[in-house]
């Protein structure tokens, strides 16, 4: 089917919004570079979804109003609306975006010491529980041993026997 000269013209003047609208899908991508996420890896799988977004989107647009037929102007016209929007809005959204950046960097940095001061005070305290719990245990481990088999261990240790050595120091201690 052949489309009339004003089914086309209509269809350009509806890329020119939509192309807008693509502009505006675009920000929050742009908002995550600004804020730091720069690196190729990261602006790859943005730009790669995004656009694949805007060429579903396109198609079914193009599904809507040229019946599945993708022409040129269409993409023009997107482009057009991406490019106005992008010189009239971007310059405001920037002296938005800037403030807001900023605030949001100084309450993660803040968050930031914040979690360090607190996980550094968790570590220490595990590592005081595990050196109590530690020490709790390496006392009370041989009489553990012996309640378990009944006699005591003797195991050789720099030619002298722990069991020996054990039941000197007893033998001090009750003196």
């Amino acid at each position: 089917m052949e489309f009339t000269l004003s089914a086309l013209v209509w269809a350009f003047v509806y890329s020119v919004p939509l192309g807008a609208a693509f502009a505006v899908m675009y920000e929050p991508v742009r908002l995550l570079h600004l804020c730091g996420f720069r690196s190729k890896l990261c602006y790859f799988v943005c730009d790669v979804l995004f656009m694949l977004l805007c060429g579903i989107i396109t198609y079914l647009f193009s599904i809507v109003m040229l019946e599945g037929r993708v022409r040129f102007f269409v993409i023009v016209g997107e482009i057009v609306g991406f490019c106005v929007f992008a010189c009239i809005f971007r310059p405001l959204l920037n002296k938005i975006y800037t403030p807001l950046i900023k605030l949001f960097e100084k309450i993660f940095e803040n968050l930031l010491k914040l979690c360090r001061k607190v996980m550094y005070n968790v570590l220490c305290d595990i590592s005081l529980v595990y050196r109590k719990l530690f020490s709790l245990l390496k006392r009370h481990r041989v009489d553990i041993n012996e309640k378990k088999t009944g006699h005591k261990r003797r195991e050789k240790r720099g030619g002298k026997f722990r069991a020996d050595r054990r039941n000197k120091t007893q033998k001090e201690e009750k003196k």
